[in-house]
């Protein structure tokens, strides 16, 4: 019996944020997608730049994976995730994570980014799922299922 397409993730993040917090973040995401019991592929680092995304970009391709995920740990621009929805036709989905509200600077400033990404793959036309949850909160699995299910699409 053949194995299901894997899942592809992209964990894209900028420097000029708080980069350990980001990567605790992170940590949490790929815990909660690994309890998730699907076959998970990319990279479980922090994408910073666009060299580092495209490469990663072109050794999933090898992977020929069901759907791809955008981990949208902080803000980037939506030049990454243009490209990656180009260069994958299969199901896409982005979830970006909050952070607690201490005044002061933003430290992942995530949301901005998925709402960036939002209004560039709705100008594309490409269709995509999202969700904004800690990984941490108590309704985090149900609602990453219910995005990789396809029941969160914008």
């Amino acid at each position: 019996m053949k194995d299901k397409p894997p899942l592809a993730i992209l964990p894209l993040a900028r420097p000029t944020f708080d980069v350990v917090y980001a990567e605790e973040m992170l940590a949490g995401m790929l815990v909660a997608l690994d309890r998730t019991g699907r076959r998970i592929v990319g990279p479980r680092k922090l994408l910073f730049d666009a060299d580092a995304t495209r490469t990663a970009i072109s050794d999933l391709g090898a992977e020929h994976p069901g759907q791809i995920l955008i981990l949208q740990v902080t803000f980037t621009d939506a030049a990454m995730t243009a490209e990656i929805a180009r260069a994958f036709a299969g199901p896409l989905a982005i979830w970006a994570v909050p952070e607690p509200r201490l005044g002061g600077r933003l430290r992942l400033n995530a949301l901005c980014g998925l709402n960036l990404a939002a209004h560039t793959l709705g100008l594309a036309g490409r269709a995509f799922g999202a969700l904004y949850a800690d990984p941490a909160a108590a309704t985090a699995d149900a609602s990453l299922e219910a995005l990789l299910a396809g029941q969160n699409d914008a």
